[in-house]
């Protein structure tokens, strides 16, 4: 009887220790997704592609920012500066970045009900809110 409760003690301990490494996977796999989406939605690459903005030699850098830029959106002591994008719908920029790239953190990007040219009474722009002053958080 006594080696009965040591099997199942030795058992119960392998399957505990098998449970925590399982956790502390699913953890480490968490912090690591969500430093990626911070680290893509925080690159800044595309700032050198924001329209009036030249190179040092006195050149503009083609862009290779899909066609589907309608704009770009700058708010003066906050960290909002992107491009706005425009897609066939809604959730075209979803998870989507400007170079068409799939990205969790998504686009800036303008109703696909509005005008191209911002002619309509309101235009709506929508974007993800996200932490540390990124997008619009």
């Amino acid at each position: 009887m006594r080696t009965f409760w040591k099997t199942m003690n030795r058992a119960y301990e392998k399957t505990m220790l098998l449970i925590f490494i399982i956790a502390l996977l699913i953890c480490i796999y968490a912090l690591y997704d969500t430093w990626y989406v911070f680290d893509h939605a925080n690159d800044g690459s595309y700032l050198k592609f924001k329209p009036g903005v030249e190179e040092e030699n006195g050149t503009v850098s083609e862009s290779p920012i899909t066609s589907d830029m309608v704009g770009w959106i700058t708010m003066d002591d906050t960290n909002i500066d992107y491009p706005i994008m425009q897609g066939k719908d809604n959730t075209e920029y979803l998870n989507k970045d400007p170079y068409g790239k799939f990205s969790l953190s998504g686009s800036i990007f303008l109703d696909s009900r509005n005008n191209s040219a911002f002619t309509d009474e309101y235009s709506l722009i929508y974007g993800h809110h996200m932490e540390y002053g990124v997008m619009f958080g």
